[in-house]
């Protein structure tokens, strides 16, 4: 699928910004205003990220001396945040960084496992929201050199490693910075943020120059003082210190600023956004290492997580949290191998691959490169018949990757759909794949309106992840499309959401349908100590859904919450609701 530029898709290059170089090497002397991008060279720059799809994300930084721990109690929230979450006062954080020691930090380890799980390239917390840097800065002496006293420089290996073993290169760095006494939410006087704004400069420039980053990767950009022209200034003294690096959307303000990529944070799109991105997400809850978070995905939910984003024109980005002395924690390793594995046998569903225009199917993922579509099948068929619909091009052959020798499966076409033959027993693998080839052009039969346009930080809470409580007929309904039976005030759905950024406000849609002759009901939607509530409003019938502005939720903290939906009398029936859409505002 064709990528657009973000240049055309961000309302930020129709402004009038003057932007201000260094002096460019002679060969980069044709970058003149990156801004000003044309598609091909886009395309060409951001080539090894769409081929790549599988990356490593580091948390590692001072706040792992903590463990997430504060006193003796877990601090609430991710443990990269224990900081501002414990009010930990400004000199006693200092004393934690300055026990930062990993003494069983090994590099050449960290990347070998990247690697060989299938990662493709590497980025890691050069500087958190704290301020502590995990290079030898010569613009501070907050860093792990002059404060840790380090007699070597983690970044160095890193990036050594990463040339040896084929894996690029990539470095986060955080606007926010809790460690600079001027950077809060609103920089009171515009020479603290001028003399900032240097010094993230000055800093990113050494990221560059001392360790050839190939992605900068910026967070903390909802501060009050940052702008879209901030960023679109720094974004274009970056590509003029190094014209082939990529550089993530949070340079800017992420809601409207598109280049290079997205970043959605622990949530997954519904779609294809139209331009590139990545997931990034956490192995178990927080991103840096808290001794008491134990909860960890499975290897298949992370392998079907893998599936899911690549099916829908996305990079994952998958966090882990080292332990304060350089390891990994327990069982992260052998997880990430058990991927590697996977990906030796069925890489070719994932590594150059795109979203298709096939709608998704129930049992699983689709994703497409040329002519062939991957099967990834998340439920093995009980029937021995996997079912793929809307197909306006006849499919030619199936066949199972990694099966033996690839075997031929046996296909039956009908107008707009293909019905594939599968051995009984299922593979031994979390996700088998197979793979179905045609003669022409796939095309899809149907248009695919009815995919709710969602925005990077929107969050879609389908129906079939609703869990039900109470006493009461409501249920997933046949073809697990929508909730339905929803008659008694007894019954309430709820949804697990991840939240991201703090304060954040959410406008809430429901995809539904009423029949009138059910209608009156009241909704109330709780979301922590946020709620709303109103009237459904009948649509045509119960096959006629519609969007419905149901009002707005604030959600204060970072991490995981939940929202409840409940009938609250009135009407025969609430609702069949197909999905909740939260809109970040």
């Amino acid at each position: 699928m064709h990528r657009l530029n973000p240049v055309h898709l961000c309302a930020l290059i129709t402004l009038n910004l003057t932007i201000a170089f260094l002096p460019l090497q002679a060969q980069d002397a044709k970058l003149l205003n990156p801004l000003q991008e044309s598609d091909a060279a886009f395309e060409e720059r951001m080539a090894w990220f769409n081929e790549a799809r599988f990356g490593m994300f580091i948390h590692w930084g001072a706040y792992s001396v903590l463990e997430g721990e504060w006193q003796g109690k877990p601090a609430r929230g991710y443990a990269e945040w224990i900081q501002s979450k414990a009010t930990i006062p400004r000199d006693a954080y200092r004393e934690v960084a300055a026990r930062f020691q990993p003494d069983k930090f090994d590099a050449d380890a960290w990347i070998r496992t990247a690697r060989d799980a299938g990662m493709k390239y590497f980025v890691i917390t050069t500087k958190h929201h704290d301020g502590f840097c995990l290079w030898d800065s010569a613009h501070t002496d907050y860093d792990i050199v002059d404060h840790a006293g380090l007699d070597f420089d983690p970044l160095a290996q890193l990036s050594e490693a990463c040339k040896k073993h084929g894996v690029r290169f990539g470095t986060y760095y955080s606007i926010l910075d809790w460690a600079d006494a001027a950077n809060h939410s609103r920089v009171a006087k515009p020479a603290d943020k001028e003399a900032y704004v240097r010094y993230m400069k000055d800093q990113v420039r050494e990221l560059i120059e001392k360790y050839d980053t190939d992605i900068l990767w910026f967070d903390g950009d909802w501060v009050d003082w940052w702008t879209l022209e901030d960023g679109a200034d720094f974004y274009s003294y970056i590509r003029g210190l190094k014209p082939s690096i990529i550089i993530n959307n949070r340079v800017s303000k992420r809601q409207k600023f598109k280049r290079d990529f997205g970043t959605p944070e622990q949530v997954t799109p519904g779609g294809d956004l139209g331009y590139d991105w990545e997931a990034c997400w956490t192995i178990n809850h927080s991103w840096g290492f808290k001794r008491a978070d134990t909860k960890w995905k499975s290897t298949g939910q992370l392998i079907e997580k893998l599936s899911d984003i690549v099916s829908k024109g996305g990079n994952l980005l998958l966090n882990v949290g080292p332990r304060p002395d350089g390891t990994f924690p327990d069982g992260n390793t052998e997880q990430l191998l058990e991927m590697g594995k996977w990906l030796e046998v069925n890489g070719a569903a994932i590594y150059g691959t795109d979203s298709s225009k096939i709608p998704q199917p129930s049992w699983g993922r689709l994703t497409q490169k040329d002519k062939t579509l991957y099967l990834h099948v998340f439920e093995w068929p009980k029937d021995g018949q996997l079912v793929l619909d809307k197909l306006a091009t006849p499919a030619t052959t199936a066949s199972l990757l990694g099966h033996a020798e690839e075997q031929a499966l046996q296909i039956q076409t009908a107008r707009n759909r293909v019905a594939i033959s599968l051995p009984a027993q299922a593979p031994a693998s979390p996700v088998p794949v197979i793979r179905l080839d045609f003669n022409a052009e796939i095309t899809a039969s149907v248009d695919q309106g009815d995919q709710p346009d969602l925005g990077e930080g929107d969050i879609l809470l389908s129906a079939r992840d609703a869990q039900i409580t109470g006493k009461g007929p409501l249920a997933l309904e046949e073809g697990q499309k929508n909730l339905g039976y929803w008659q008694s005030n007894d019954n309430t759905a709820s949804w697990t959401f991840q939240n991201v950024s703090p304060d954040t406000l959410y406008a809430v849609e429901l995809d539904y349908s009423l029949d009138p002759a059910y209608a009156g009901g009241h909704f109330r939607l709780d979301c922590g100590g946020s709620w709303c509530a109103g009237f459904v409003p009948a649509t045509k019938n119960w096959n006629d859904y519609q969007g419905l502005h149901a009002g707005h939720i604030h959600v204060q903290d970072v991490g995981q919450a939940t929202l409840t939906l409940k009938k609250q009398g009135g009407g025969q029936a609430l609702l069949n609701l197909k999905a909740i859409i939260l809109r970040r505002q």
